[in-house]
């Protein structure tokens, strides 16, 4: 991850347990909240809750587990998660200069889990 995107996040994977390794390779401290979209929701919908900024509205997502806490640049973290099938999407809250999280200026991600 970087200032302000995840790379290398596959569009699919498979289900089962897996080990996820998160390197902070920008200048800022970053994360990954990572969650599944709830039944009948889309990516689109998740993108639409963050635009709002109404982080009191119920979130179209669960968020699991498997979240990394802020970490500082050059750092790596390591979560290890049960991934059941499903739509999922990982974004960083940590806030810009101008207090919005980092998802607003385009850190989020979405893949599959079959």
């Amino acid at each position: 991850m970087h200032d302000y995107a995840y790379d290398n996040v596959p569009a699919a994977i498979g289900a089962g347990t897996k080990t996820l390794k998160l390197i902070n390779a920008g200048p800022s401290v970053h994360e990954m909240g990572l969650a599944r979209l709830q039944q009948g929701k889309t990516y689109a919908d998740f993108l639409n809750w963050l635009q709002k900024g109404d982080f009191n509205a119920p979130p179209p997502v669960d968020f699991v587990s498997g979240s990394a806490a802020p970490f500082s640049p050059g750092h790596v973290e390591w979560i290890k998660e049960k991934l059941t099938p499903g739509e999922y999407v990982m974004a960083c809250f940590v806030p810009d200069g101008q207090g919005k999280p980092h998802a607003d200026d385009g850190m989020v991600a979405h893949f599959t889990v079959k």
